[in-house]
């Protein structure tokens, strides 16, 4: 079971990967039209045949590094699995990393098909129509699984900003009603400067204060007494569920 958070490396939109494909195709398509010699079909084939070559293999590489670096979400501690639920459905999640691995998987047999139709072609316009093909139809693919790219940018987001605590160690943790002075007393005990917003959730997420003993001090969000939590109340009950230590309950006796 993986104790701290995980990270996970950029995770560009389909755009900049259809962006960066046909840009970098476009130069190393050129280069091979200038060193190129023979005939004007044989120039035309070499020239298409590595624009497909180059392009395929920067859309393979930027799937390739999403898929290569996925989140394994039952290896996550159950605070930080919880913390991440709150906010993002991790069965969608991880059924986009299916979904890129199968994009992949299509893209590298479309462009198989499209080489040999490259070296079988006897004209130009049949070698051009082919690899244009190629373009429409990967990048075809690539857009099928936009929202992939975004959710999974947006989690990317959400484990940047989780809280690091080590879930093994015993914590203090402040819990109450919104705005009863939680935050305050996380100041006061940490001497740090705990981040808050209007009421009636003055704290939006988790924060974290160590003490000059090294004990580590969170202030959950506020909990109201009601069944349905939305997910900022859902991080706090990841504190109280997951993590051992002490429970300071906070509350205005006004």
């Amino acid at each position: 079971m993986v104790k701290r958070k995980r990270r996970m490396s950029w995770v560009p939109t389909h755009e900049e990967v259809i962006d960066k494909a046909f840009r970098r195709a476009k130069r190393v398509a050129m280069g091979i039209w200038t060193s190129t010699r023979g005939s004007h079909i044989y120039r035309t084939k070499k020239t298409e045949e590595q624009r497909v070559l180059t392009a395929w293999q920067v859309m393979n590489d930027k799937l390739k590094a999403i898929t290569e670096n996925k989140i394994d979400f039952d290896e996550l501690h159950p605070f930080y699995r919880d913390l991440i639920t709150a906010k993002i459905d991790v069965r969608r999640a991880t059924t986009c990393y299916r979904r890129i691995e199968w994009a992949a998987s299509k893209i590298l047999e479309i462009r198989k098909e499209t080489i040999r139709k490259i070296r079988r072609s006897r004209m130009k316009e049949e070698i051009i129509r082919a690899r244009r093909e190629f373009y429409g139809r990967s990048s075809s693919i690539l857009r099928d699984i936009s929202d992939c790219f975004q959710l999974l940018r947006d989690l990317r987001q959400i484990l940047e900003d989780l809280p690091t605590i080590d879930p093994e160690r015993e914590v203090v943790i402040v819990a109450g009603y919104p705005n009863v002075g939680k935050s305050t007393l996380l100041r006061k005990l940490t001497k740090s400067n705990p981040k808050v917003s209007p009421y009636p959730f003055t704290t939006k997420k988790i924060q974290v204060g160590v003490t000059e003993d090294g004990i580590q001090v969170i202030d959950s969000p506020g909990l109201l007494y009601r069944e349905k939590k939305n997910w900022i109340e859902k991080q706090a009950v990841a504190a109280l569920r997951h993590l051992k230590g002490v429970i300071v309950y906070v509350f205005d006796p006004t």
